[in-house]
């Protein structure tokens, strides 16, 4: 009886070309699922024949249109967000710079107005008074490095202007992707969020007819499970508790990427074949 004496066989049937993926891609896939069930007992219980006993279906539905809807969408969100984060940091940069611009600059004015400060203050000590040769050259040189001073804050003033322009643009600019990014998340949750649960696929048994339609999946290791799943049960298997088993009612907490089968999945194939643990 299979699969219990000899490996029940598969074939592979229609597969939508809206799911642009080649049979040689189902079969490399169907070969992992071969072997994830081969560990069960050590030995094959699926094997691929042209004329298998049980047709292989990909079956283009409105749940898998929904899906490629919701990728499509996620991925304007992953750039949006790539783009934010791109600009955070550009902010950051050009806040850091002016702060540091702004400190330099103060610190500049503060020594331009102390001088300018010493300056009045000698010049008006000697207001009216018969000046030194060496106090009107202090003076002059004094009021010669006030001058050149006073370019010099007036380039890090406009400098600064200048910094701090392009630090507001760029906020404004975040502010607006930040919005933008919240209303796609908003759109995104109204449409997608209350998804309601649905069969990815479904092992069909009519007299001496078997097959597997698979009608949703969203990237191959996410097929490969499907497939494993729907396996079990053409294998005769029926649903377990374990929600990380691979025969468990949905494919939720499987680790899809790393898919293996759990002691529940095995016990099943096991009972169902009558052996006893080694």
């Amino acid at each position: 009886m299979e699969p219990c004496h000899e490996p029940l066989t598969y074939r592979i049937g229609d597969i939508d070309p809206r799911f642009d993926i080649s049979s040689e891609e189902v079969i490399t896939i169907m070969d992992q699922v071969e072997s994830l069930w081969a560990t069960a007992l050590d030995r094959p219980l699926l094997s691929y024949r042209q004329n298998g006993k049980v047709a292989i279906h990909l079956v283009y539905s409105d749940d898998q249109k929904r899906t490629e809807q919701e990728q499509a969408f996620s991925e304007r969100l992953q750039t949006k967000e790539d783009h934010i984060a791109t600009m955070r940091r550009e902010y950051q940069r050009l806040k850091d710079n002016f702060d540091e611009q702004q400190q330099e600059y103060q610190q500049t004015l503060s020594t331009f107005n102390n001088r300018a400060t010493a300056f009045n203050q000698l010049v008006k000590k000697w207001e009216g008074r018969k000046t030194p040769s060496k106090v009107v050259n202090r003076i002059k040189q004094m009021r010669n490095d006030i001058s050149q001073m006073k370019a010099e804050v007036d380039r890090k003033r406009e400098n600064l202007e200048l910094i701090r322009n392009k630090t507001n643009a760029t906020s404004r600019k975040l502010n607006r992707l930040v919005d933008q990014q919240n209303e796609m998340v908003a759109t995104y949750n109204s449409r997608f969020s209350t998804t309601k649960k649905f069969n990815q696929g479904r092992y069909i048994r009519q007299g001496n007819h078997e097959r597997i339609n698979i009608f949703q999946f969203a990237n191959k290791a996410q097929l490969k499970t499907v497939l494993a799943h729907e396996s079990g049960h053409a294998l005769g298997l029926n649903h377990v508790s374990n929600p990380e088993s691979v025969m468990y009612r949905l494919m939720q907490q499987q680790n899809i990427f790393n898919l293996s089968l759990t002691d529940e999945d095995i016990e099943a194939i096991r009972t169902r074949c009558n052996q006893q643990a080694p």
